[in-house]
């Protein structure tokens, strides 16, 4: 009888001791997937837009901002304060001048100067967010708005900001003459195709090989683009320009961007 009874109770323990690795095992399976799921949200960044909306009725103007937002990174409070920072110069300007500005009183009073910033997304990585800000502003009484552009190459690995310097692995003589070149090609190209005759002297200086002529530019997964504003290379009626140079084309000089 004790047999038995000893026999029993080495079978109970030894179903507990089954469930409790059973029910152990499955709930070490179900963090680890969760852990896997958290990874694969950090690598996987995405850009939200946030509306930002300013009216004052007193200096007679308005502001309307889309705000690149990123988010489902590491550290996202420095790539986003990085944008910010630029948006808030942007409109810092322009308050400025709002209050260097005077009106013509001959002027309808229920016109308003303006302030729009919005973004181009180019790339977005788990290593890299590049975007475009597109700004328009206008002032009571000019003739037409003044529009421009800011890029915002960002290294969400090194948490700076990227320069065209940290993208090529030559000297800064050697790699403008070769985008520079390119560039002139292209343009060329476009110039035809657009049946534009341009002006020579501003073109030319739009496209030398200095560094202020092209630090206009914004990374992708195939190539860089540079953006040439209203005025760089032609007058505000031929509009803006864009040059893509394909990676494959600076292979020898330029740092790997991982896609």
């Amino acid at each position: 009888m004790k047999k038995i009874i000893l026999i029993i109770i080495v079978i109970v323990i030894a179903w507990f001791g089954y469930e409790f690795f059973i029910n152990k095992s499955s709930t070490s399976d179900s963090d680890s997937d969760s852990n896997i799921v958290d990874n694969n949200h950090v690598l996987n960044p995405s850009i939200k837009t946030e509306n930002i909306t300013e009216e004052n009725n007193e200096k007679r103007y308005g502001i309307n901002i889309d705000l690149a937002v990123v988010e489902n990174i590491d550290n996202p409070e420095k790539a986003n304060a990085f944008i910010k920072n630029k948006v808030d110069e942007i409109v810092n300007k322009f308050k400025e001048n709002i209050d260097d500005w005077e009106v013509s009183s001959d002027l309808d009073s229920e016109m308003k100067s303006g302030l729009w910033i919005k973004f181009e997304e180019h790339l977005l990585t788990k290593d890299y967010v590049s975007l475009r800000l597109t700004v328009s502003e206008y002032l009571i009484g000019v003739a037409h708005p003044n529009n421009y552009s800011f890029p915002l190459n960002y290294n969400l690995k090194e948490l700076d900001g990227i320069k065209l310097d940290d993208i090529f692995n030559v000297n800064q003589e050697e790699y403008l003459s070769r985008i520079s070149k390119l560039a002139l090609i292209d343009l060329e190209d476009q110039f035809k195709a657009l049946d534009i005759d341009p002006d020579t002297i501003m073109f030319k200086s739009g496209v030398e090989p200095k560094i202020e002529n092209f630090s206009n530019f914004n990374l992708t997964k195939n190539g860089i683009i540079f953006n040439f504003d209203q005025y760089q290379i032609a007058p505000y009626a031929a509009g803006e320009f864009h040059v893509i140079i394909p990676y494959e084309e600076l292979t020898d000089i330029v740092i790997n961007i991982e896609n």
